[in-house]
């Protein structure tokens, strides 16, 4: 994967607390404010119902749903608009690195913990031996 300058993806914006952002086929995602934590706005096929997006808060918490009401910021509060991250590209920053593999599949992961996202399926990445959290869905292409 090539990498990007990620100063380009970085809201200067007070209310965005030094935030990244990339839109990548559908999917508008976040690196931030915190190292560890990133998000992505949009709905895998094999999530549950009422999610709006999934999350990483850090390097302890996630990857989880992120339902309506919850008052976790997936996007950017000011007029930032975010640029695109091509197929074939990755951005690291404090601590996470998210790449676009091919059109439409975002992968973030932090050192601990991840996610692969898709309009198809997604796939949670827990630390090793974390059997609470192994079971993934089989995709639904």
């Amino acid at each position: 994967m090539q990498p990007v300058n990620p100063d380009k993806y970085r809201s200067i914006s007070y209310a965005n607390r030094g935030r990244h952002f990339f839109r990548a086929d559908g999917w508008l995602c976040q690196i931030g404010p915190q190292p560890g934590a990133t998000a992505c706005k949009g709905k895998p096929r094999t999530a549950p119902p009422g999610v709006i997006g999934v999350a990483i808060a850090g390097e302890q918490q996630g990857p989880y749903w992120v339902r309506p009401g919850t008052t976790f910021q997936l996007g950017p509060v000011s007029p930032f608009r975010a640029p695109t991250l091509h197929a074939g590209t990755r951005i690291t920053v404090a601590d996470v690195t998210c790449a676009v593999p091919r059109r439409g599949v975002v992968v973030c992961r932090n050192w601990n913990r991840g996610f692969k996202v898709s309009r198809g399926s997604h796939t949670f990445m827990y630390p090793k031996g974390d059997r609470a959290h192994d079971r993934n869905p089989r995709s639904r292409a």
